[in-house]
C-alpha cells in the first residue's frame, strides 16, 4: 500500500514538472515569436507613431481628416513619406538572426543610433514598440530589437534592397507637406493682390461678389464684375501650389523679410482667416543692379523666397506660382 502511495506521488511530481516544463516551453515560444512580430497587419489600426532618437527630437504622426497624417499634430505631413512608412511598418519581415558573436556591436550600436518607435491604435492602446538600430556591413538589412527583448534581428523590405532606417530618421522638416497654397474656391472671400513697385497693376477680387477692383485710387478703374471665366480660372490657380524647400533656417532670412517685396498676396477666407505671403526674387539678392519691378521683369525670374504669415520662409520655382501673377487687366474686358 504504502509503495504504491508512493508511486503515486512520484507520477504526480513527474506530471507536474512535465506539465512546467511544456507550459514554460510554450510561453518561450510565444516569447520568441513575438519578440521577432515587428509588423502591424492592419494599418487602418494605427492612430499615432511616435518617433525618437538622440540626434533629433520626438516626432509624432497622427491621423487627420481622411488619408492625410498630421507631423506633431500641427502640420500636415507628405504624403509618399508616410506612405514608405506604413509599408515597412507592415511588410518588413526578418532577414536571419545575427550571429552571437555580433551581439556586443550591435547592442552597442542600438544605445548610440536606436531610434525608439512606438505604435498606438485609435484609441492610444501601444500596438508595437521596437528599437531601430543601423544598418548591416552590407547595407542590405537593419537592425531591429522589441522593446523588453535582449535579441536584435535583420528586418529587410521584400524586393527592396537597402536599409530601412532612413524612413524613420527623417526631421519634422522632412516630413511636412510641400504645399504651402491649397486653398478651395468655395471658401475663399477675397484675394488681394499687391505689386508694391507697380501699383497700377494691383487689385482686390472680392470672390463673395464676384467683382475685382483696383488697389487705390485710380479714376480710370473701377469696380467691375471680372471678364467671363477669369475669376474662376485665376482661383483654381490657389487650389494646390507646391515649394520646392522650407528655408526656415536661411541665415539672411529677417533681412529679406525687411525688403520690399515684388508682390504680397493677402488671402481670406469666410471662416475669418487670413494668410500673407511676400515674394522676394532671388536674383534681386544675388545681383544689387537687378530690381524686378514688373510683371515683365519676371520672364527672368526662376525662384522666389518666400515669406509666410504662419511662420515659414520657404524657396519656391517661378513655373509653379506664375498662375497667380496676374495684372488687373486680366480680369477686364478686352
Amino acid at each position: 500500500m504504502k509503495r504504491s502511495l508512493i508511486l503515486l506521488l512520484i507520477l504526480l511530481v513527474l506530471s507536474g514538472a512535465a506539465y512546467f516544463l511544456m507550459k514554460k516551453n510554450a510561453e518561450d515560444t510565444h516569447q520568441v515569436r513575438n519578440d521577432r512580430h515587428f509588423q502591424v497587419e492592419n494599418l487602418n489600426e494605427i492612430g499615432v507613431i511616435k518617433i525618437k532618437s538622440r540626434r533629433l527630437p520626438e516626432l509624432h504622426l497622427s491621423r487627420s481628416t481622411g488619408k492625410d497624417w498630421l507631423i506633431n499634430y500641427k502640420h500636415k505631413a507628405r504624403a509618399n513619406s508616410v506612405t514608405r512608412l506604413l509599408d515597412i511598418i507592415k511588410d518588413m519581415r526578418m532577414a536571419y538572426i545575427p550571429h552571437n558573436n555580433a551581439l556586443p556591436n550591435i547592442e552597442d550600436k542600438m544605445e548610440l543610433l536606436g531610434i525608439h518607435v512606438e505604435i498606438f491604435d485609435k484609441n492610444e492602446n501601444l500596438m508595437k514598440s521596437y528599437v531601430v538600430g543601423g544598418s548591416t556591413a552590407d547595407e542590405r538589412g537593419t537592425y531591429v530589437q522589441m522593446k523588453g527583448s535582449k535579441q536584435p534581428y535583420v528586418m529587410e523590405m521584400p524586393n527592396y534592397q537597402g536599409s530601412i532606417r532612413g524612413q524613420y530618421f527623417l526631421s519634422a522638416e522632412d516630413w511636412r507637406d510641400r504645399t504651402f497654397i491649397e486653398e478651395k474656391p468655395e471658401n475663399l472671400r477675397k484675394i488681394t493682390v499687391e505689386y508694391p513697385k507697380n501699383k497700377n497693376d494691383s487689385f482686390i477680387l472680392n470672390v463673395e461678389e464676384n467683382t475685382v477692383e483696383p488697389l487705390g485710387n485710380f479714376a480710370s478703374r473701377k469696380k467691375v464684375k471680372p471678364r467671363l471665366g477669369t475669376m474662376e480660372a485665376y482661383l483654381k490657380g490657389f487650389e494646390k501650389v507646391s515649394m520646392e524647400a522650407f528655408e526656415n533656417k536661411n541665415s539672411e532670412r529677417d533681412s529679406i523679410a525687411e525688403l520690399i517685396p515684388f508682390v504680397k498676396f493677402t488671402i481670406e477666407n469666410k471662416d475669418d482667416t487670413v494668410k500673407e505671403l511676400k515674394f522676394y526674387p532671388i536674383r534681386d539678392l544675388k545681383f544689387y543692379n537687378i530690381n524686378t519691378s514688373s510683371l515683365a521683369d519676371t520672364k527672368k525670374v526662376e525662384r522666389y523666397f518666400v515669406d509666410c504669415s504662419w511662420g515659414d520662409f520657404i524657396m519656391v520655382q517661378q513655373l509653379l506660382v506664375l498662375k497667380l501673377l496676374r495684372p488687373i487687366d486680366y480680369f477686364y474686358e478686352e
